[in-house]
């Protein structure tokens, strides 16, 4: 019996959703908006880039722990995604 309740709490912790909501108003009817949350959006730019291998050129963001990354686009689903740079983020710690 508890490892069935335990199976439970494990499905609904799982099965939780782990993004914030937004609700608007309309009329009589709330409506879920889906928030799409930008990877720097918790960063600073800095005034320094990035020269990749494949020749493009990223803007450099500080994150709040300190450490520097670029914003990269996935070639298969498309989405964004951070690229921590612990090279760059010593550098501009000795600066």
């Amino acid at each position: 019996m508890k490892k069935l309740l335990v199976m439970v709490a494990l499905i609904f912790m799982v099965g939780a959703p782990l993004k914030a909501q937004s609700v608007k108003r309309e009329g009589k009817v709330f409506v879920e908006q889906e928030t799409k949350q930008n990877p720097a959006s918790n960063a600073r730019k800095t005034e320094y880039t990035f020269k990749a291998k494949d020749g493009k050129v990223y803007p450099i963001y500080v994150s709040k722990n300190g450490k520097a990354f670029i914003i990269r686009v996935s070639k298969k689903s498309g989405k964004e995604y951070r690229q921590y740079l612990p090279e760059v983020t010593e550098q501009l710690n000795k600066k």
